[in-house]
């Protein structure tokens, strides 16, 4: 074998310069982690991940398109029993920030021994 492979696997042996409480710490969480992240992603992107208000005149690919984009871009909270929508300058602080991609992002952070 060339010298440079030869260090390559030579380095990707363990060295196991911890416990076995440690290992089964990382092991558990990490398996733990990417457990949460698929149901997550799963949940995001398989079905309807939200629903959006909006008018009824909008059906079929406009729903889908007003369905996208409330996705991607931050929307406010109403609750249920207000029967009017917050005014503009007041959806703002109803507003919920969350990112689409962090369940991506977790996943690829994220390494399972």
């Amino acid at each position: 074998m060339l010298p440079a492979i030869e260090k390559l696997v030579k380095n990707l042996k363990p060295k196991y310069d911890d416990d076995v409480i440690d290992r089964l710490n990382y092991a558990y969480t990490s398996a733990l982690f990417v457990l949460l992240i698929l149901v997550i992603g799963t949940k995001q992107y398989v079905g309807e991940p939200l629903q959006c208000w909006m008018s009824p005149e909008f059906k079929g690919s406009w729903e889908k398109y007003i369905e996208n984009y409330c996705f991607v871009e931050n929307t406010y909270y109403v609750s249920f029993d207000d029967d009017r929508l917050p005014q503009e300058n007041q959806r703002e602080g109803h507003e919920l920030h969350y990112y689409q991609w962090v369940s991506f992002n977790s996943l690829t952070i994220n390494k399972v021994p």
